[in-house]
């Protein structure tokens, strides 16, 4: 995307030195990388971090608003941009911060994490929806990997989904907002997994095709998948 032409940014929602999230990503090649520390002190007024190692999802997309924000006021420029980012309250053994509200009586820590989540980024859509960014802008949300089988999830999902696995393999998320595109409902990706998102992804925007270290293949692709089955990292 840097070498087309795009402004590429990344947030990472840890504290500097909790996961050198930050030393990877520009070692990738992003053109901009904010840790928590540098969010909270551009868009946050300086709060300190909610949870010891990282912000709270909550902060994590308030700081994306802000970003946002702050491009809209400068004019956004005549470059397209990508910003990337990735919450951590959702991750195993985590329960929301003190910003996030509980699900029902806050007694399962998987349920709040996921209910938290789903407000927060709520509200970064309603300011987003009613942005000038809702015109030309594509949104998606993923994920790298399922739930993990922590018994406060398991226990609760699988009277409703009887076919949870006991590993976390499962199916992942893929939404797609995009004014751009006529795009239907539901998709059937089929067998395909999380090594063919960055194909598709520069499939759906339409950019020239490079050589590429990306093992996967579009999703969007009719020869998306040969006949070897479907892809796995290992």
């Amino acid at each position: 995307l840097g070498e087309l032409g795009y402004e590429t940014n990344f947030l990472d929602t840890h504290r500097r030195l909790a996961a050198r999230v930050d030393k990877m990503m520009r070692r990738i090649g992003f053109e901009n990388v904010r840790t928590a520390e540098d969010l909270s002190d551009l868009y946050l007024g300086g709060a300190e971090p909610l949870r010891s190692d990282a912000l709270s999802d909550h902060q994590l997309l308030d700081a994306l608003v802000g970003f946002l924000e702050e491009r809209q006021e400068r004019g956004g420029g005549s470059r397209p941009f990508f910003v990337g980012l990735y919450n951590i309250e959702t991750h195993a053994f985590q329960d929301s911060a003190a910003d996030g509200p509980k699900y029902a009586d806050g007694g399962n820590y998987s349920l709040n994490t996921v209910h938290s989540l789903d407000h927060a980024f709520g509200r970064f859509l309603e300011f987003f929806l009613h942005s000038p960014l809702a015109k030309d802008t594509v949104v998606v949300f993923t994920a790298d990997h399922c739930h993990y089988a922590e018994k406060t999830y398991t226990e609760t999902m699988r009277p409703h989904f009887p076919d949870l696995p006991y590993i976390p393999v499962d199916t992942i998320p893929l939404i797609i907002y995009s004014p751009l595109h006529r795009l239907p409902d539901t998709f059937d990706a089929e067998f395909q997994t999380s090594v063919d998102f960055t194909p598709s992804l520069i499939h759906l925007l339409g950019l020239p095709q490079r050589p590429n270290p990306f093992l996967g293949r579009s999703i969007f692709s009719s020869h998306a998948r040969p006949d070897h089955g479907p892809g796995i990292a290992l």
